[in-house]
């Protein structure tokens, strides 16, 4: 599976999520995945959903690696893969109070750890942007950053 997706460009994040969502459903069956039938794939299914409470997005990602085992690795075609559908989430995401920042920071140890934090948050980048940011990606002059490997493989 892994090999499938490095093959089709999946980013090594997915690539895990992916991974752990194929081994989740293995352990959840006490079976290896080739050996499992549909309707064991789709009791899981309806496990992580109505049992689980699994959030939409985390649904996503366990139906999205488990279709892709059973559709490029291990075909099958199982009208189940074709079924499922995952409702889109219509919540808000929670912001943080400038308080609440601040405490979280201030317990940090370790102040590259604070640095970090400071730059990700100050600047609005995800956590892998801020890990490949470079101090020749900001033009303090112009107040502007170069952004590489941004989701996606994207620079902004």
């Amino acid at each position: 599976m892994t090999e499938d997706l490095q093959l089709i460009g999946r980013s090594n994040r997915t690539q895990q999520a992916y991974l752990r969502a194929v081994r989740k459903l293995a352990e959840f069956c006490r079976k290896s995945p080739e050996q499992l039938a549909e309707q064991q794939v789709r009791r899981y299914f309806l496990t992580i959903k109505n049992e689980h409470h699994y959030a939409p997005g985390s649904l996503r990602v366990a139906f999205n690696g488990i279709r892709f085992f059973y559709l490029h690795t291990c075909k099958r075609d199982w009208p189940t893969l074709r079924q499922v559908k995952i409702p889109n989430s219509k919540t808000l995401p929670e912001v943080l109070t400038i308080s609440q920042v601040h405490q979280i920071i201030a317990t940090c140890k370790v102040e590259r750890i604070a640095v970090y934090l400071w730059t990700v948050y100050s600047m609005g980048l995800r956590l892998e942007e801020g890990l490949h940011l470079q101090v020749g990606d900001v033009d303090a002059a112009r107040g502007l950053v170069h952004v590489h490997r941004g989701k996606g493989a994207k620079d902004r």
